[in-house]
């Protein structure tokens, strides 16, 4: 029996890259994370691999043929510090490329880098330069592509790039071979009052979105200036939703969402006036 191809998950989080490899035939042997929650369900889902708690301290990267690494995004993000790459955070990415260097001949295949799209413009793409930068000096070739999660079914609007790099195959036949099966169209002026519509939060403060069946949970406490998702949408008991939508979508902020939600809660053009809306919403929907 063949001998499923070897995975060193880096920044790997919760497993995101490696669960979606292991899918295809790929069988993770190294993980690096540092965060303890994270840690757990590593142990969890990938018992077999040997796990590493902090990429500073990590001496090499054992011999794969794929390297994942969804590298720290909080010095890009919009949302985030601004230090750009050379923060304390995101900059971490610069230990993989020195460890990428010490491969000792056994270069991995396959390199699979993963951020948020502020990344090609952050610092005027001072992070692109430099992880394009390094690749070339390892003699990598590489491509990025900009992927929504919406075009694999998923129920929200989340942008992120994808880079493939490799020192002997060509990426862009990987990354560019084929599109999302049907366009996705999440236009607020679309309704169907026979369906429950979700709204959720996208990007920063002010993105949001919304999808059929989708009903994010809530949270409590959120941090200053960063809105949770609110927990609310439409169904067929909703007789006013078409007239709402305009509402919606000029919303930018927590305090025009939570004014027009309480107004919602109190029954307005609900099945009857004394019934909180949210208890009209399907199972599972609501606060956590």
């Amino acid at each position: 029996m063949l001998q499923a191809p070897a995975v060193c998950g880096l920044f790997a989080g919760a497993g995101g890259f490696e669960l979606g490899l292991k899918r295809a035939g790929f069988a993770t042997s190294a993980l690096c994370e540092i965060n303890p929650a994270a840690q757990a369900v590593l142990r969890s889902q990938f018992p077999s691999a040997k796990l590493h708690a902090d990429v500073l301290t990590l001496d090499r990267i054992p011999e794969v043929q794929v390297v994942t690494a969804g590298f720290p995004c909080q010095d890009l993000s919009v949302r985030g510090a601004k230090a750009g790459i050379d923060g304390s955070r995101s900059g971490l990415v610069k230990r993989m490329f020195d460890l990428l260097a010490d491969t000792r001949g056994a270069a991995p295949r396959w390199l699979a880098l993963e951020n948020v799209p502020n990344m090609l413009n952050t610092q005027n793409g001072a992070a692109m330069r430099l992880i394009t930068g390094r690749l070339n000096d390892l003699g990598y070739r590489w491509a990025y592509r900009v992927v929504d999660a919406r075009a694999f079914g998923l129920p929200q609007r989340r942008l992120r790039v994808i880079l493939l790099a490799s020192p002997v195959e060509d990426p862009c036949a990987a990354l560019y071979a084929d599109n999302a099966l049907e366009e996705v169209n999440d236009s607020t002026r679309i309704a169907d009052a026979r369906l429950a519509y979700g709204f959720y939060w996208t990007e920063g403060q002010t993105g949001l979105g919304w999808v059929v069946n989708g009903g994010p949970r809530s949270r409590a406490a959120p941090p200053s200036g960063f809105p949770r998702p609110p927990p609310f949408g439409f169904g067929r008991q909703v007789s006013w939703e078409r007239r709402t939508f305009g509402i919606w979508s000029a919303c930018k902020g927590c305090r025009r969402i939570g004014r027009w939600t309480a107004r919602a809660s109190r029954g307005r053009g609900g099945a009857s006036s004394g019934t909180p809306f949210a208890s009209r919403l399907p199972p599972g929907w609501g606060a956590a």
